[in-house]
């Protein structure tokens, strides 16, 4: 059954069998009518921005199939996705296979991440695999690369170059790409997408800023911003459950998401005080009746302090019952101290545990260890060895519950302190923003409050609680 695709150039509606499977909206209609070598789209989720893109790559193929040349090319017209990490490949997979109407698909690589297109007008060129013997003929490639492969960042040409989520891509590997967009045989449309980046000097900003200009726009580039509110297509239905996860996110967060703003540059992401109630003397503080606690333990490497933290779990929001700061201890005084906090505020009851002791195990696995062999409820967590998804989800869900006023802290000069220090910086290694203490600051009393709160449960409390500050609570502890 023969497939009749039809794509409407002064709409920029895509037609198969007569009916609409493409209708821009206005944000997207500009996108398309630009003739923009660079272009930066610079938009919320939901906002469309995914659908709009594989929708320019196939106007980009029609436009190529009128070049005689094309023919004779390796690969007649090549389309490149380059996404942060091999885990965010799925997403724009799944757009190309779900967008792109059937009239133009010849062959699917799942394993390759590839999609080959049916031969149009000049583009042809012979299918390396063959089937029965048979040579097959393609018109085009478009496949999704990640960033994860330094070597499959150079040494290929490319009609159009998408960047997917380019607030996660370096500026390093930018400067890998761009050799990419330079053959002259081909359209060399770079597409960078993304919503902003936490970095205000991040390189996305810098194109952005130009496609805003007027002689930026001379020179060939466009830029365009878009808050998820603009997207006509977003039904009641998507527009309540996005309003509704406002309720568990940090702010500043959802509004990179959904409303495409650009973080304050002068926002202090662990901000303690909304949540500090008057200071207490931890020495005299002892578990109440029938309360249960958890205790994370930042245990101290050469120079850096142990920093121990009890969390009363009794009611909600949880409260800082307990801070112990150990400088220069050696690992027997540690432990020695573990468990006897262990055995006051989180003791076996009917050979049943009633609370957790968390522990930073990175590189540390004897210590863990050793502390479950003296029957410690332990539990060991990879955090500080290193910057991994672990220790950033923790330090996520910490930040999530200061701005949502889910926990209580008595005040604590360390503690203001090196709450204040901590930042969203950019890696240099992988273009994401990691959270860091500020050069120079300790960020131990951070760290245990991370682990001592693992078992927080901020998505089922967090929509019933109230956002206040902590001290309208009462001073009472």
């Amino acid at each position: 059954m023969t497939t009749d695709l039809l794509i409407e150039k002064p709409s920029y509606r895509i037609l198969v069998d007569g009916k609409p499977v493409y209708q821009p909206h206005d944000g997207q209609k500009a996108f398309h009518e630009t003739d923009a070598h660079t272009r930066v789209l610079k938009w919320a989720r939901r906002a469309g921005k995914d659908r709009a893109i594989v929708s320019e790559v196939l106007f980009q193929f029609e436009a190529a199939t009128r070049q005689p040349y094309r023919a004779d090319m390796s690969i007649p017209f090549h389309c490149v996705y380059v996404v942060p990490n091999y885990r965010l490949a799925s997403q724009p997979w799944s757009d190309l296979k779900a967008y792109i109407p059937p009239g133009f698909l010849l062959h699917v690589l799942e394993d390759e991440r590839k999609i080959y297109l049916i031969p149009q007008g000049e583009c042809a060129a012979v299918y390396r695999v063959e089937r029965d013997g048979t040579p097959v003929f393609y018109g085009g490639l478009i496949e999704i690369r990640s960033a994860d492969n330094k070597e499959g960042m150079q040494g290929f040409g490319a009609d159009v170059l998408v960047i997917f989520e380019a607030q996660e891509i370096s500026r390093a590997l930018l400067t890998l790409l761009e050799p990419t967009l330079t053959d002259p045989f081909r359209r060399n449309l770079l597409i960078v997408q993304g919503i902003p980046p936490e970095d205000p000097d991040h390189w996305m900003n810098d194109y952005f800023a130009i496609g805003q200009e007027a002689e930026g726009r001379r020179k060939g580039y466009f830029s365009s911003l878009r808050t998820y509110l603009q997207n006509p297509w977003n039904t009641p239905e998507i527009l309540e459950r996005i309003g509704m996860q406002k309720r568990t996110m940090r702010e500043v967060d959802w509004n990179r998401m959904y409303m495409a703003e650009d973080p304050p540059a002068n926002e202090r992401p662990m901000n303690i005080e909304p949540c500090l109630v008057p200071a207490v003397q931890w020495e005299k503080q002892r578990p109440q009746d029938g309360h249960i606690h958890d205790i994370g333990v930042d245990l101290g490497k050469t120079m850096s302090a142990t920093v121990i933290t009890i969390w009363d779990k009794h009611a909600f929001p949880w409260r800082l019952a307990y801070y112990r700061r150990m400088m220069k201890a050696s690992w027997p005084v540690v432990k020695a101290a573990v468990i006897q906090l262990q055995d006051v505020w989180a003791p076996r009851r009917d050979g049943k545990r009633t609370g957790r002791v968390y522990v930073d195990s990175s590189g540390l696995d004897p210590i863990y260890e050793d502390l479950r062999l003296a029957q410690v409820p332990v539990m060991g967590v990879k955090f500080t060895g290193g910057i991994g998804q672990e220790r950033e989800r923790l330090l996520d869900k910490l930040a999530i519950a200061i701005e949502k006023r889910m926990i209580r802290v008595p005040q604590e000069d360390q503690i203001i302190k090196e709450f204040n220090t901590m930042r969203r910086v950019l890696n240099d290694r992988n273009g994401r923003t990691v959270w860091q203490p500020l050069d120079g600051a300790t960020s131990d009393c951070v760290f245990s409050f991370a682990l001592g709160l693992y078992d927080l449960p901020v998505d089922s409390n967090i929509i019933r609680f109230p956002r206040k500050p902590a001290m309208v609570y009462g001073a009472s502890f």
